[in-house]
């Protein structure tokens, strides 16, 4: 029996019973079915089966951010910047570690000053202290190794959202539009190797939540362009889904602020699960679809 769509937010009360229900088994053949293949759609999205996209070494880029300043350094196609805050990327480092024989160099477009020279290896782009918006940026690979891999990039700015993947040299961003760079995500892979498959692109998104007495609550939302969300039962999905585990109770999410929420927050917090879906790592492997 699959759940009922809801497009409201849920009350205390609905949600304990609903945990009720869950905790004396009372749980469909359908949510047991997708139980028995979530962990190899797990362990598939954290341990590709392919080695054709693993990069032998480490990389990690830096944005400095408009009221933030520098952020962590992140990696892995991990967003660094913000989103759905309005706040301008400023400057970028990006650095490439545990590999002797790649490098990378980059140039940023900075607002009132337009591109600037090709930095490299760490070393500050854009500008810092003078509250001028990154627009756009080029960043390609070094070295004696350099045909050997691809660098790709994606660019999440202002009135556009995230915009397609680019890589090695090719323009990320906008120019002649006068909108800021939010958000950057990057990957390196092995040349030839598939781009990131974006899981902004997924329009069915099932979140499997434990509540931390041994059992799984489920919850199923629609994410479309406006946002909706609700619950309903597989059923009624189409056969394209993205799986995700929260184990312990809680949801983290990718950037600085690692805000953590209980199961009974996230029935209640579709605003902010707007917010986390997008800023997740990507996801590298087709079989992190599964079909039902």
């Amino acid at each position: 029996m699959g759940l009922n769509k809801v497009n409201r937010p849920f009350k205390k009360k609905e949600v304990d019973t609903v945990k009720t229900r869950i905790r004396k088994g009372l749980v469909s053949l359908l949510v047991g079915a997708l139980l028995m293949v979530q962990l190899p759609v797990e362990a598939s999205a954290t341990e590709p089966e392919t080695q054709a996209v693993v990069f032998p070494g480490n990389y990690s880029y830096q944005t400095h951010i408009q009221n933030v300043g520098w952020q962590d350094w992140k990696s892995d196609a991990y967003v660094s910047g913000t989103t759905g805050r309005s706040l301008r990327l400023e400057g970028i480092k990006i650095k490439i570690s545990d590999h002797p024989s790649l490098g990378v160099t980059y140039q940023t477009h900075i607002q009132n000053i337009g591109w600037q020279n090709w930095v490299n290896d760490g070393a500050e782009g854009g500008t810092i202290g003078r509250s001028l918006r990154m627009e756009a940026i080029r960043i390609k690979l070094t070295g004696t190794e350099a045909a050997n891999y691809d660098v790709y990039y994606q660019a999440h700015v202002q009135n556009r959202g995230w915009m397609a993947w680019v890589k090695n040299g090719e323009l990320a961003g906008t120019e002649g539009l006068s909108y800021r760079m939010e958000a950057i995500r990057m990957m390196i892979v092995t040349k030839g190797a598939p781009p990131p498959d974006d899981t902004t692109t997924f329009k069915n998104v099932i979140l499997l939540i434990s509540d931390g007495g041994g059992a799984n609550h489920i919850m199923a939302t629609d994410y479309f362009t406006s946002g909706q969300a609700g619950t309903q039962g597989y059923e009624a999905f189409p056969a394209r889904y993205y799986v995700s585990t929260y184990s312990a109770g809680k949801i983290e999410t990718d950037d600085d602020a690692r805000y953590t929420y209980d199961p009974a927050t996230i029935w209640s917090s579709f605003d902010e699960l707007k917010r986390w879906l997008p800023e997740r790592k990507p996801i590298m492997v087709p079989s992190a679809s599964i079909q039902i």
